[in-house]
């Protein structure tokens, strides 16, 4: 086994040809994000810095027909934040079944029953672990496959 392979976390299912969307104002956070999801086998990875590039780019796939699998976006973001992006998603009938997860810093109840009633995937409250959060990727990348 080279060094690539034991860095790979394996999953149940071909994760190769899945594009994912990353929003997160913080750089940093992104490249943990983006490191977790090249180990799961994801190559198609975008990121955006904010919520109005987030929505640039998830119309742009959406009318050329390479709609995003998975959005992956932070909470708290300077202007508009994960869950206006959220909502934003959710009243565009191009992109209204887009996957997304949401990225918190805290596990605020009101926060995230909101993002429940809208319909997000899943949640993961920061710090993020590795192992957590690649395991919620790869569940809701397998529910999509179903």
């Amino acid at each position: 086994m080279d060094s690539d392979d034991k860095d790979k976390i394996h999953t149940q299912v071909k994760l190769v040809d899945r594009k994912v969307l990353i929003v997160d104002d913080s750089a940093s956070d992104r490249l943990i994000v983006k490191a977790i999801l090249s180990k799961l086998g994801i190559v198609n990875i975008v990121e955006a810095e904010s919520a109005n590039a987030a929505i640039f780019k998830l119309e742009n796939a959406a009318d050329s027909k390479k709609a995003f699998d998975l959005v992956i976006s932070d909470w708290s973001m300077p202007g508009k934040t994960g869950y206006e992006l959220l909502r934003l998603i959710r009243n565009d009938r191009r992109l209204k079944q887009t996957l997304v997860m949401i990225i918190t810093s805290t596990a605020d109840a009101n926060r995230v029953s909101e993002a429940l009633k809208l319909g997000i995937a899943d949640f993961v409250v920061k710090p993020i672990h590795h192992r957590v959060l690649a395991e919620k990727i790869e569940k809701i990348l397998i529910a999509k496959e179903n």
